[in-house]
């Protein structure tokens, strides 16, 4: 988290949290699923993999999920496309 400025009205500040490094490229046959959250989501997979492939070995493909929930997704690519239009 960090303090931002320019994302509320009357410029007051407010902390955000941010990935400020580089992120896994999605695989070119999803193209069509290319977003910055879905790049989030495999940087989370890949710290997770080892566990999960455990859990796939252990109880089965059909017998494990991930669920994952945000109330924000895709927010920054749709402020930049709002701008664009503004």
């Amino acid at each position: 988290m960090q303090p931002r400025d320019g994302w509320l009205s009357g410029g007051r500040r407010c902390w955000l949290g941010a990935v400020e490094g580089e992120l896994p490229p999605v695989p070119s046959h999803l193209a069509v699923h290319n977003t910055h959250n879905n790049q989030l989501l495999l940087a989370a997979l890949t710290q997770i993999r080892p566990a999960l492939d455990a859990s796939v070995a252990r109880y089965g493909a059909g017998r494990v999920a991930i669920v994952l929930g945000t109330s924000t997704s895709g927010v920054d690519e749709g402020d930049r496309q709002r701008r664009a239009l503004i």
